[in-house]
């Protein structure tokens, strides 16, 4: 098992503003790197910016370090699942994107794993850079249309969340810091609980 200081954290999410349908994404990881995007064409599908988020996370991380994805969006985890198990589905964009996420985690030389976290409510370990990130894209979707040299000024919110789930690490349910989802009660989140990772494996998923 790899050590904890060899784990790369990232959080991602997506954001649609109604209004105009652009879509932005973000993403933090705790070595303090983010960035901000917008998705085009625009798009009325949620699951389009959050996918791509995840595919960006996964596209651009260091092949040989263990990576640990957390995400709100348990429609672009059930794409997931079903392209690492080659499951037929209706081709459309979220299913694309899901096609290419698994062809990169696949193509590393360590371990993808993606966690899913209740959006908005927790605010514990690695959930904490997650709301960051929430923010981050909302103001991306919110601003990029209307003025197309706009860039993030969440910097120092995103840098503290980092740098508090990096303190996070070795706690919780993972050693990165995810924990179980809860509800709004602290109660145990009521889905079954094998659909809140998902672990990639270097090459062939057989």
């Amino acid at each position: 098992m790899a050590a904890i200081s060899d784990l790369l954290v990232v959080a991602t999410d997506g954001s649609i503003r109604a209004t105009t349908g652009v879509a932005g994404f973000a993403w933090a990881s705790t070595d303090g790197d983010w960035g901000v995007a917008c998705a085009w064409p625009t798009s009325d599908n949620i699951t389009v910016p959050e996918s791509l988020a995840i595919r960006t996370a996964v596209k651009y991380a260091p092949a040989d370090r263990p990576l640990h994805v957390v995400t709100d969006s348990q429609a672009s985890l059930e794409q997931l699942r079903m392209a690492a198990a080659g499951t037929r589905r209706r081709d459309s964009r979220p299913a694309r994107i899901a096609d290419q996420t698994v062809a990169a985690a696949q193509a590393r030389t360590a371990e993808t794993v993606i966690h899913w976290v209740r959006g908005h409510t927790q605010t514990a370990g690695v959930t904490v850079l997650h709301r960051q990130v929430d923010r981050a894209a909302r103001t991306a979707a919110r601003h990029a249309s209307a003025n197309p040299d706009w860039y993030d000024r969440t910097t120092p919110y995103v840098t503290e969340a980092a740098a508090a789930a990096v303190a996070s690490r070795g706690a919780g349910a993972c050693p990165c810091g995810w924990a179980e989802p809860t509800n709004t009660a602290g109660e145990p989140y009521p889905s079954d609980p094998t659909t809140w990772t998902l672990r990639l494996h270097p090459g062939p998923v057989s």
